[in-house]
């Protein structure tokens, strides 16, 4: 119960009615029913609040407020009445669930209110100066639709749906990771592993998302990751990199960090098993070559590379989608090479190693 997961900002009204900010810090808990619900540090419960956590369709979950809820209970009653908690709980139930990262509680703060799966208006006044008051500086994100100068506040347009609102919230708190309380966020290993694999297969499938965002965590998930006890994920990292890069018209930083990962993978290939990535990062060499217009390396590379592969087996899944590259790539290499009448590149070896790319792709799948 020492743990907080998240904050939410309140207003309350003095004696004098003057209106001031206030924040109730909250920790997530596990049900022993599918029933969601709101409980003081007591466990009595806040109805008003059970139900707005309940609409969310969390199911087990139980937000524990971590404060006495009958001190001052006259006083502090109307601070229940709306349901501007659910935006705060909602992030804070992606954090706990690796859909965001480990950010910190006191560091990025929210208040909203969710109908329809949407994001809708809440009561704003007081609540950014209270929370400055306790905390300095944070991010705080609300819903409005107006823009604002202070780098600390992320308005998020009403209407916005939850998915969007995720989406929203995670590029901000990358973007600010390292000027927010000395690091916005702790990204931790299995949000950096869950991740790397999500990006590394939307990369195949063009990701959507920016590729300066992509790569952007990209080199935050390559802090996170120590090289030594986690090796084959360090090398990942290094390699989706370089794709991205290169999907990103960079083709000196796709180059590069292709080649930090060979160097790599040859330093710590006798302690675990990369002869898979290693061929890998050969066929995308071919691939950078291309770019590089340096087609003069080509042939022998590819010379190598198919000799690396007729020892594997045959079988193998993995042999197969290693296949469907190179000759896609070679194929690829033969083509643009006889376009420009290049020595030694023929059309008919371009339509040979197509076809077999095909081949091997309908085996992979």
């Amino acid at each position: 119960m020492g743990r907080c997961d998240g904050i939410v900002p309140v207003v309350l009204t003095e004696s004098d009615g003057q209106k001031r900010g206030c924040a109730i810090p909250f920790c997530l808990e596990r049900t022993d029913d599918s029933k969601s619900c709101v409980i003081d540090v007591k466990g009595t419960p806040i109805p008003e609040w059970s139900k707005a956590v309940t609409d969310l369709n969390l199911p087990g979950v139980c937000v524990r407020l971590l404060f006495d809820s009958t001190v001052d209970k006259d006083k502090n009653k109307d601070m229940y009445s709306g349901a501007s908690l659910q935006l705060p709980v909602l992030m804070s139930y992606w954090r706990q669930n690796e859909q965001l990262p480990g950010y910190n509680p006191f560091a990025v703060v929210a208040t909203g209110k969710i109908q329809d799966n949407r994001l809708v208006p809440v009561c704003l006044e007081q609540k950014y100066e209270g929370l400055s008051d306790y905390f300095g500086k944070l991010v705080f994100f609300y819903p409005d639709d107006n823009k604002t100068d202070n780098d600390y506040l992320f308005p998020i347009p009403v209407g916005t749906p939850v998915d969007k609102i995720k989406t929203i919230c995670l590029e901000q708190i990358v973007s600010r990771n390292n000027d927010v309380c000395c690091g916005l966020t702790n990204f931790g290993i299995k949000y950096t592993v869950n991740q790397l694999k999500t990006i590394s297969q939307s990369i195949k499938k063009d990701s959507e998302k920016t590729w300066d965002f992509t790569i952007k965590l990209l080199h935050l998930f390559l802090q996170e990751l120590d090289r030594d006890e986690y090796p084959e994920h360090y090398l990942n990292a290094l390699l989706t990199l370089s794709f991205a890069y290169c999907h990103n018209a960079n083709t000196a930083q796709a180059h590069e960090y292709n080649r930090k990962a060979v160097d790599f993978a040859r330093d710590v290939q006798n302690h675990c098993d990369l002869q898979y990535q290693l061929l890998l990062l050969s066929i995308e060499e071919m691939v950078l070559l291309q770019d590089e217009e340096n087609f003069e390396q080509i042939p022998s590379l590819a010379s190598e590379i198919a000799s690396q592969l007729d020892q594997l087996d045959p079988e193998c899944a993995q042999t197969c989608d290693l296949k469907m590259r190179y000759h896609g790539t070679l194929g690829q290499a033969h083509m643009c090479g006889a376009i420009c009448k290049m020595e030694g590149f023929k059309k008919e070896e371009a339509l040979d190693n197509i076809k077999k790319a095909i081949l091997f792709a309908g085996r992979y799948q």
